[in-house]
Formats: structure tokens, sequence, C-alpha cells
């Protein structure tokens, strides 16, 4: 059977419809507006650029409702699962959620079904471009960029599905029929090495991002897949029990490979990071992009209800009616374990949360009316709170999906990450310098945008003085000193789960969930029946530690049917 590339016209920009390798034994079944085969599509550069539009589009696809599929954002994994971050909203409100936070999900958990068809669909388009591009006559340099951003982001999905779910089966090219049901899976090293490799022919390929045209804005980097590559073995190096690599050495090397590039630096002002006008910013190495003016988006249609982002609506504000605001769902809300863990007067706190008994209630300069009865804490996301003067009027009229971006590794995790690898390798002044740069950009910088009242567009002086001292311990305490760093600087970006299990953490800190975790208006601990960490453990896998403390997740039961895979826990029901 002759493989085909299907794309339909919409709204003036081309939509690449790709076949889904784990939906499906058959052809999608719609009436294309064109067909163009495997073997013609990549004929000039605006093709073979639209065939990689179409893998970063899958990747943006985890961000709000598409092809039927509810979102899979990587914070209901990286954030809620863990300590930082309450599910929000109430109870019964979003079951699928509900258990998998109290670790005893289903196989048909709507959750991890989405993110497994998004990221095998991602691998897919990625496939597709790999085995055509040779062929596509256009330049080698544009050839070379493109495999290396298809290198890159199918890395990107294999470990985002080999670190949930343990064993997975990864294709060599475009899976073919007689194929389908036979893919072997692989074990979580495996897979390690597997993506590690892709990051590794990505560096080799891709420009630098100062190489890169304006046009361009958002593609990944040759800075974007050190980075990515330095995660992958930090992650590496506290997961897989078959890690054969000194990982830390590694993590060090392609760290400071981009602190050394001179590409990116720390912004002046903390406070602007997660702000629009903080977009694509010199501390920025890889973000999804949004917005109707993403060349990125290109691949499916140019207006916001198909390339936005729902997560600004997901965790708006609940219940409460606020004038000039669109009513939120009142998911993702920072946890008082996570307040709790800023030190006095350190100014990231003000951007990572409001709510009703914090500032008074004041966001982007106005008090706002919020319904304590309708949350898991006292708390909102800041960091996605909606900016009345720029999204609003958006928000309210379209399919409310945002257009701001989401930020994927910064240049202030790769100082934490190159902090943390000196630490294992024994250099303790350059962690301590490490963490002082990052320290020193905090201590100084403002409270969050709007947070005195009426002044909704100003970024207002702390006025504070001798915060944040600099870090002089040593030991273990310097190791401390670094996972608590990441824990305010990176505050709900996604990363607090993976620290905690990488870490060999996790299961400790579900103990302290289950002793602290109770609604605003609630008399009764939320999980005082429940064994988070006793459930969570007859879920895990040995890890570097010599102990069962990795947690996975199961695989979707219907893929798993379908393509003959074996769940590497069978105490799943």
């Amino acid at each position: 059977m002759k493989k085909q590339f299907i794309h339909t016209v919409h709204k003036g920009s081309i939509a690449l419809v790709t076949l889904l390798f784990a939906s499906s034994c058959s052809f999608l079944d719609i009436e294309p507006t064109a067909i163009r085969t495997g073997d013609n599509f990549m004929n000039d550069e605006t093709n073979a650029e639209l065939a990689i539009n179409a893998a970063y589009n899958s990747l943006a696809s985890h961000e709000r409702w598409s092809d039927g599929l509810l979102e899979s954002h990587s914070f209901y994994i990286g954030e809620i699962m863990a300590d930082y971050a309450e599910m929000g909203s109430h109870k019964g409100d979003f079951d699928d959620l509900e258990r998998m936070i109290e670790w005893r999900p289903y196989t048909d958990e709507i959750i991890l079904y989405c993110t497994w068809k998004r990221c095998y669909d991602g691998i897919y388009r990625c496939d597709y471009v790999l085995e055509n591009i040779s062929e596509a006559p256009i330049s080698e340099a544009l050839k070379q960029r493109i495999e290396g951003e298809a290198y890159f982001l199918r890395g990107m999905n294999i470990l985002r599905l080999a670190t949930m779910f343990g064993s997975i089966p990864i294709t060599e090219g475009i899976i073919q029929p007689e194929s389908y049901g036979k893919i072997p899976q692989k074990n979580l090293h495996e897979c390690f090495e597997i993506a590690a490799h892709h990051f590794g022919e990505a560096i080799n390929r891709l420009p630098t991002k100062n190489q890169y045209e304006s046009k361009n804005l958002g593609r990944a980097t040759k800075g974007a897949a050190q980075a990515m590559l330095a995660r992958l073995y930090m992650l590496q190096e506290g997961m897989d029990k078959d890690c054969q690599i000194a990982a830390w050495d590694s993590v060090y090397k392609y760290t400071d490979l981009v602190i050394k590039s001179g590409e990116y630096a720390l912004v002046s002002n903390y406070a602007t990071i997660h702000e629009p006008e903080g977009e694509n910013n010199i501390e920025s190495i890889f973000e999804i992009q949004f917005g109707s003016s993403s060349i990125l988006n290109s691949g499916s249609g140019n207006s916001r209800e198909d390339i936005g982002t729902t997560s600004q609506i997901r965790c708006g504000i609940r219940s409460a009616q606020n004038e000039g605001l669109p009513g939120g769902w009142g998911y993702y809300q920072p946890s008082q374990l996570l307040v709790d863990e800023y030190e006095a007067k350190d100014p990231r706190l003000t951007c990572v949360v409001y709510g009703p008994n914090y500032n008074e209630g004041i966001v982007y300069g106005v008090k706002r009316n919020y319904d304590l009865s309708d949350m898991q804490s006292e708390y909102y996301n800041r960091r996605l709170a909606i900016d009345p003067a720029l999204e609003a009027e958006a928000l309210m009229t379209a399919a409310s999906n945002s257009s701001r971006n989401v930020r994927v590794i910064r240049y202030a995790d790769v100082l934490l990450m190159n902090a943390e690898a000196a630490y294992h390798l024994g250099r303790e002044a350059e962690v301590q310098d490490k963490l002082e740069m990052v320290r020193q950009r905090a201590r100084n910088s403002t409270y969050a945008k709007g947070f005195v009242a009426g002044k909704d567009n100003v970024y207002v002086n702390t006025g504070y003085s001798n915060n944040l001292p600099k870090v002089t311990a040593t030991g273990q305490e310097l190791l401390e000193a670094i996972w608590h760093e990441r824990s305010v600087e990176l505050a709900l970006e996604d990363m607090r789960y993976w620290d905690l299990v990488r870490t060999g953490r996790y299961l400790d800190r579900l103990d302290v969930i289950k002793a602290t975790s109770k609604d605003p208006t609630a008399t009764e601990l939320r999980f005082a029946n429940i064994d988070l960490r006793a459930n969570c453990a007859a879920r895990c896998i040995a890890g570097p530690r010599g102990v069962k403390d990795i947690p996975i997740f199961p695989l979707p039961g219907e893929e798993a049917i379908k393509w003959n895979l074996t769940q590497i826990i069978d105490l799943y029901k």
C-alpha cells in the first residue's frame, strides 16, 4: 500500500494531517482537499519546512484540545503528581486525574492515552521527515537543519514516553502494515540511549540560536539540543539502573557548552520571564510557540482557536465572577508546601502565586473575587494568570485558547543542572558561583507585574535589602541548597515530579502530601484514608539506588492490546 501524506488547505495556510502510528492500522477516513504521496510531497523548500512544522504542531497539540483528544499538558505529571501543586477545582471534577494523584490509575486513563497518542503522532511525523528528506530537491544546509529538528523532536517524544511508561515500542522509520503488533518494546535504559543518540544527531546538524533568521524564531537550536541532552543524562543518572556512563560528567559537559556559547544569559528581571513580553528572550532555550504569528503553527491554520493553549482558561479563577475576565476552571493550584519553600523576601514568590489570602487578592493591579469552596489550596497559578490588558478579551471571544508560549527549558535550568553536576564532580566552588548567579538575579528582581493595586502594567521595585544571602554551604547541605534553588527558581515549570523521582525523594514526599493536603474549607485531610506511598510503591520499578523507587504509569490498555505490548507493572487494575 502506498504511503500517503495528507494535507488540507485551511485559511490560506497548509494543514498537515498525518497518520497516527498508534491509533489505527488503516488510513484516516477523511476526504482531503488534496493528496500528495510521500514520494512527492517534499518537492521544494516550502513543503519540506511544512513537513517539519507538522512535527512542531504535534508537540503543541499536547497543550490544547485537538483531534478529539483532551489536553495532555506536561504539568499533569510534572507538577500535579508532586507536592508543590494541587489538582485544583473540586473532588469529582476530573476523576482520571484524581486516580493518578492517588496512584490508582486505570489502563484507560485519558491523560495517559492522550499523551501516548500525541507522542507517537510526533514520532511518526519525524519519521516521515527523516525518511524523505534525503531525496528532497533542496539545499544541503536546509536538509541538515530539518534533519536536526526531526531528531530533536523525536528525542523529546521518546524521552517523555519512556520516563512515564518505562518500556515502549520504538520503530525504526515509518511502520509498515506487516509490522503491526510486532514492534519490540525497549526498556527504560534502551530508551534513554536512543533518545540520547537523537539529541546527539540534532547537535551535529542544528544551527546555533544566532545563526537562525528571525523568521525561524522558536525552532530547535544546537543549544536546545545540548540542554535537552543534559536534562536527559540528569534523569538517566537517577532513574536508569543500567546506566553505564558517567552521567554527571555528561551533564556538566553539555551544560558547559551552552554556558560557554555566549548565546544565552539570565534576563535582569525574573518577573518578566513568564509574561508575554518575556517570550523568546535571551534566557529562553526552547519554547513551544503559540500565537497567530508563529511560523511553526503554519501546519494547523492561522487562527487562535487552532493554535492556542487552553492552559490559562483551565487554570483561571473558578466560580467567582470577575468583571473583564473569562471564567476559569481552577486547575493546577500551587500548594502551601510550595509557598513555604520560599525564603523571606524572595520576589519570585510573587510571580508564582496569587489568591484570596495573598497580597489582598491582587493580580495585574486588580483585587479579584475568589470562591474558596471551589479551591484545593488558597492559591492560583500566577504564571498562568490572565492579563486583562492583553489577553482577556481575546480569551472571551475566541475558543478559550491563549497565545502564550510554553517554556520548556531556559538558561537558569542549565545553570542549576551545571551546578548539580559540578557538585557530584567535587567542584563546590563552581556550585556556589552558579547558585549565586541565579540568586543574585532573584534578589534584585521586582515584584510580579501588577502586584500593586492600580498598577496593572507596572513592575514595582520591592525595596528589599539583605535578602537571599549567598550560599556558602558545603557537603550535603550544598546539595540540598541546589535542590531548594531548583524548587523556587523553576517552580511550576513541570520539573518538580521528575526532580523528586530522579533524586529518590518522591516516596517520602508522598508521606508529606498525605500529612498536609487539605482543602481550604475542609476540616479533614484530603488523603487521610489513602496510603499514597504504598499505592505508588506497588507501581515502581528498581532504580539505580537498588530499591524500587521509580514510578511507572500503565500503558494505555487499548494500545497494549492492539500492539501486543506487555505491561511492566501487572498490578494496575
